[in-house]
């Protein structure tokens, strides 16, 4: 009966150690995968690049030519997409240039509003800025995105887009 007990006892305080483990681990691997996805942002010779993605909402992806680490112009069968790695959009977009995109996965795309996450991008980003066309890029949002142009020009007065006698051309460079 003695030896019962201690086998009971040692059981259920093992038991109990293990959930409580199990608990903190998980929560300590939460917060590696946390900390490896901002330091592939922030750093990333030491854990990596962005793997470009392979599916987008609209299929699989046929091709990527890489803009940046983390944000991808992507082929698929429609056309093409932007690929803006999660850790990307969190940091560099505002709530509403993402609300223009669709999440699946890691990734936020954007096909036609591609023009504001790019617009936005620009300002973070020189290399981004390289390969767009300004005014045109400036002519598109105020075509297609008026309530994001009155948006955003009245959040930043200092750099509003701005009116642009632009004629309608591409405004991506690549």
């Amino acid at each position: 009966m003695q030896e019962d007990l201690a086998l009971f006892r040692e059981y259920e305080t093992l038991r109990r150690s293990l959930e409580r483990h199990e608990r903190h681990c998980e929560s300590l691997r939460r917060r590696l995968a946390e900390l490896e996805r901002s330091g592939k942002l922030l750093l990333p010779k030491y854990f990596g690049e962005f793997l470009p993605p392979q599916r987008s909402p609209e299929g699989k992806v046929l091709a990527w030519t890489p803009l940046l680490d983390g944000i991808f112009l992507t082929d698929v069968a429609s056309g093409r997409l932007l690929a803006v790695h999660e850790a990307v959009a969190e940091r560099y977009l505002t709530a509403v240039a993402a609300a223009f995109g669709e999440f699946l996965g890691e990734f936020c795309f954007f096909d036609e509003s591609m023009a504001v996450a790019l617009f936005e991008l620009s300002s973070a980003f020189p290399e981004i800025k390289a390969v767009l066309d300004m005014p045109p890029l400036y002519a598109t949002l105020r075509r297609l995105y008026p309530a994001y142009v009155a948006f955003y020009n009245d959040i930043c007065r200092t750099v509003p887009i701005p009116a642009t006698d632009a004629a309608e051309a591409p405004f991506l460079l690549l």
